[in-house]
């Protein structure tokens, strides 16, 4: 049986290739629009259900191509971009540090807390999203007893609410940063 894919390799590497990284990461989280030859691509690499598969093509450039809402099947599914190259990585990441610090600040938490939360949660948006609702419950009282926070409606033992409420307590209780200092040893010179 021979598979049928209506776009090929080279029709995302026409597509896609030249693109810098700071574009890159503009496209990757929604700031830049696609233009119409990318759109159409896009398409038709998702398989149509029938004799079209889909078409999972190699990463190009700074820009891979993620396979989701495939139900389990060759012949179906989207394609989300995502980074290819740490460069391009580092700059999604530091423009979702930054979205997600404000929306904190805005939940009234101090300039950085959210960047903070952003590094124990490793950029987890379902956790972060969760953990902004919860927010508000632990910044008064982070040691609050996970029976008390059953009694309001949480969930403690979830797998996505539970990571929320660990992280939000490790970031509230922890010591604020501070820069490291030198300590100097009184009985060492460099002239002895």
């Amino acid at each position: 049986m021979q598979f049928y894919y209506r776009v090929t390799q080279t029709d995302f590497e026409n597509a896609f290739s030249g693109v810098s990284a700071e574009k890159a990461a503009a496209m990757i989280l929604g700031d830049c629009p696609l233009s119409e030859e990318q759109q159409e691509v896009l398409e038709r690499a998702q398989g149509n259900c029938s004799y079209g598969c889909r078409f999972d093509p190699e990463p190009v450039g700074h820009i891979a191509f993620i396979p989701i809402d495939t139900q389990g099947q060759g012949n179906r599914g989207r394609h989300l971009l995502a980074p290819a190259t740490i460069e391009c990585r580092k700059l999604v990441n530091k423009k979702r540090r930054l979205s997600w610090d404000k929306q904190f600040q805005n939940a009234g938490a101090p300039q950085g807390f959210g960047n903070r939360l952003f590094t124990i949660l490793r950029g987890h948006v379902p956790t972060l999203n969760v953990a902004l609702e919860l927010y508000p419950i632990l910044k008064t009282s982070p040691k609050i007893s996970n029976k008390e926070l059953r009694n309001r409606g949480l969930r403690p033992r979830h797998p996505v609410e539970g990571r929320a409420i660990s992280a939000l307590r490790k970031a509230l209780l922890a010591p604020p940063h501070t820069p490291k200092t030198i300590k100097h040893n009184r009985h060492y010179s460099i002239g002895r």
